[in-house]
């Protein structure tokens, strides 16, 4: 694109900003004091809490549900519970669980992998617990184990990691948010990533989205600052209603989510629950529409040869029936 390379500032901090038609202006504090910029764009790239979209005036419903508690470390794990060779774990009553696989129960959420032999990355999730603090040495290695009890029904016998692995405390995380921001754009300001969405951490999707936001809002921008243009506006582009599809992730992963959240908590009704999970997936999803220019401006094989128009860009989705 020409110009200046690009220069990472550490240590500033964005307090306003203003736009017009054709510029966006800055105003920052940094180590040597207040200064301005304008550009013809500014990305809101600022995380859950961000500056950019309360500037903008942008709303961020959505849910916090604070009765989420998980517990991560790791840890040595070993025979027989540990499967030589395979990275299983044979936990009794359940089996054997594989790897980077969530295992949920009536009482949580376990998952974990094997960085090297011996060495597991262990999380659990639990709901409706009390908070553990989690205090600056760490949380207590028997409290993870004990978590571990509640939501697998078994003991899993795990200890600190073995000498030579690195160390790694076990930390705990209280509450999850689920929030979208009513749009993704204000005249020259987009949001991408935690700016823009929000969503429980279990099984890293701010980071995949966060990628996927930075991708396309990327070559959008490229268009608009070369001869090109037009592209930039799908990025508005959102569901029908974000407040009601931001709990859809709390609603999937919670034991008694489908009930608690879509139709709210006690109930008992298996075929009202039910009803309720699907109207909030087909408001989280919508319906399937290739002719809107979202969808159809994700075919890349027109612009890149060697790249298939059903490749992983092409995120049209389909009606939940």
């Amino acid at each position: 694109m020409g110009g200046d390379p690009a220069q990472i500032r550490r240590g500033h901090r964005l307090t306003t900003l203003d736009q017009d038609a054709d510029r966006v202006t800055a105003d920052l504090t940094g180590p040597d004091g207040p200064y301005r910029i304008t550009a013809r764009y500014l990305v809101g790239a600022d995380g859950g809490h961000s500056t950019v979209r309360k500037q903008c005036g942008i709303d961020f419903p959505g849910i916090t549900d604070d009765r989420f508690v998980a517990l991560s470390g790791q840890v040595a794990v070993h025979p027989p519970a540990a499967v030589p060779g395979t990275g299983e774990l044979d936990v009794p009553g359940l089996g054997r669980l594989a790897p980077a696989s969530f295992t949920r129960s009536e009482n949580g959420v376990f998952a974990y992998g094997m960085f090297q032999p011996g060495v597991y990355r262990i999380s659990v999730s639990e709901w409706d617990r009390p908070p553990v603090e989690d205090r600056a040495e760490g949380v207590p290695l028997d409290e993870l184990r004990a978590a571990v009890g509640r939501v697998l029904g078994a003991d899993l016998p795990i200890g600190p990691p073995p000498e030579g692995a690195a160390a790694l405390r076990v930390r705990s995380v209280v509450g999850v948010n689920s929030r979208v921001a009513q749009r993704y754009r204000d005249g020259g300001v987009p949001l991408v990533g935690d700016a823009a969405h929000v969503q429980s951490g279990i099984g890293g999707p701010g980071l995949n989205l966060g990628l996927q936001d930075a991708l396309n809002l990327g070559w959008k921008l490229a268009e608009a600052a070369g001869p090109w243009s037009g592209r930039l506006d799908t990025v508005v582009a959102r569901p029908a209603d974000p407040g009601a599809s931001a709990p859809a992730d709390v609603v999937l992963i919670r034991p008694d989510g489908y009930a608690a959240w879509a139709v709210g908590p006690g109930a008992t009704d298996p075929d009202e629950a039910a009803a309720g999970l699907r109207a909030a997936l087909r408001t989280w999803l919508g319906p399937a529409d290739r002719t809107r220019p979202e969808f159809a401006d994700r075919r890349y094989s027109d612009r890149w040869p060697g790249t298939s128009s059903s490749s992983a860009f092409d995120t049209g989705k389909s009606d939940v029936p």
